[in-house]
């Protein structure tokens, strides 16, 4: 299983103790039911905190959960640079929605002020993915972590009280795990483009063409957007709105054979992404 200590090959003392919190609940096999699935299992360090498996990624890119003969239906998005991502909303002005997280904006924002945050406390509940029944059973694993000390240093004496706050100490493990999320472990900006856009380094001449292609002829930059801008100061290659581009399903991708249980429209299903969320 991946342990905190394989995450990176920084120096633990340069995240702040929230941070350090939230690596240690990334990583916790024990938050699942049955244990041995942690949020890194989806979200490897090694791949950018997405999905890390090369051959299910070429194949059905869906990952099983604790339970394994159930999958969920999407890839694993990459949890780095994920925290900028703005509470959805419509822009009239655009005509589309912004914002959000997964890939349906589910994780709205709108009720932690944080779609991050938000977006980690999914996971835990699904029964596809970590499957604990309820929140609750979720914070008394963490409260008998080895990191409950830490976790009542961060939050307080009483931040770990799943009797009488439940929402609240749910609400402090999924904003713990969106710091880390946020820290410069996992959202470095270190790429060589981030260095060739401080003036650090220099693309080559095939490098060059790309870029040229990238922003004009193919129009990539329209949604990726490449270049700083007043909104995006460290560009991360999105928008942050949501697009129909068409793709046919993946006949690979075993949510289709799921029991009727999990999916009862079969090979049927179709992933209307945003407009079913909106639905």
């Amino acid at each position: 299983m991946v342990t905190p200590q394989g995450a990176s090959a920084a120096d633990p003392s340069d995240l702040t103790p929230i941070e350090q919190l939230g690596k240690h609940l990334l990583f916790d096999v024990n938050l699942s039911t049955p244990p041995g699935v942690a949020c890194a299992a989806c979200h490897g360090p090694d791949v950018g905190f997405t999905g890390p498996d090369s051959a299910i990624n070429a194949a059905g890119a869906v990952y099983p959960g604790a339970v394994h003969t159930r999958f969920g239906n999407r890839k694993p998005p990459a949890a780095a640079y994920a925290g900028d991502s703005p509470i959805l909303h419509y822009d009239a002005d655009a005509g589309t929605w912004i914002g959000g997280m997964f890939w349906d904006g589910r994780a709205t924002g709108e009720t932690l002020g944080d779609p991050l945050a938000e977006q980690a406390e999914g996971p835990f509940l699904n029964p596809l993915e970590q499957n604990n029944p309820e929140a609750k059973q979720v914070c008394i694993k963490v409260s008998h972590s080895g990191y409950a000390n830490l976790f009542r240093e961060v939050w307080g004496p009483q931040s770990l009280d799943f009797v009488k706050d439940v929402a609240g100490t749910y609400q402090r493990i999924a904003r713990s795990i969106a710091a880390y999320e946020r820290s410069p472990e996992v959202s470095a900006f270190t790429s060589k483009y981030d260095a060739y856009l401080n003036g650090s380094a220099t693309l080559t001449g095939q490098e060059e063409d790309g870029l040229e292609l990238f922003e004009g002829k193919a129009k990539c930059a329209n949604c990726h957007v490449s270049q700083p801008t007043d909104a995006i100061p460290k560009p991360l290659f999105t928008d942050y709105s949501y697009d129909n581009l068409g793709i046919p399903k993946n006949p690979a991708n075993p949510f289709y054979s799921m029991p009727p249980k999990w999916n009862p429209l079969g090979d049927a299903w179709i992933d209307y992404g945003l407009g079913a969320y909106l639905k």
